[in-house]
């Protein structure tokens, strides 16, 4: 079992290392759910400073776009800005040409889409667990103090 315990602007966090083990993190933002809405705001949290732990339910990070929903349906490159533009733009490069969909280069691969989430989550060195589904949460006066969460290797 996992505790987050918030105190003032920190988080601290228990993750287990093995059977039995744990071992004591803190945090300043912690985002459950490494969907890509999930990832972009851990990506942009640790932007701008503060550490950042990410956290998924599931086995797999990514979402629906890593998951299989490849077509995406947006009406124009000029409705899309910041980190959604970014990936997608990395995603559309480790695609051929010849393979992307005429006038919708956006059109995803899942598979390259989950490992250009993969890549960015690595390489902004943001820690991500996995299989770590919540328990319960905790309050005081309307604040969360804490989370704790099921060990779900």
């Amino acid at each position: 079992m996992v505790i987050l315990s918030f105190l003032w602007w920190s988080v601290s966090v228990y993750v287990p290392l093995y059977a039995n083990r744990t071992t004591r993190e803190n945090y300043q933002v912690i985002v459950y759910g490494a969907t890509p809405a999930g990832i972009m705001a851990a990506i942009a949290a640790k932007r701008s400073n503060v550490s950042v732990l990410l956290i998924e339910p599931g086995a797999y990070i990514g979402g629906v776009i890593a998951g299989g929903l490849g077509r995406t349906d947006i009406a124009g490159p000029q409705f899309i800005g910041g980190l959604c533009r970014d990936f997608l733009n990395e995603v559309a490069s480790h695609v051929p040409r010849e393979r992307q969909s005429p006038g919708r280069p956006w059109d995803l691969e899942p598979k390259v889409a989950m490992e250009v989430f993969k890549t960015w989550i690595t390489r902004e060195k943001i820690p991500l667990r996995t299989g770590m589904p919540l328990k319960s949460v905790s309050k005081k006066n309307r604040q969360i103090t804490s989370l704790t969460f099921e060990n779900g290797a």
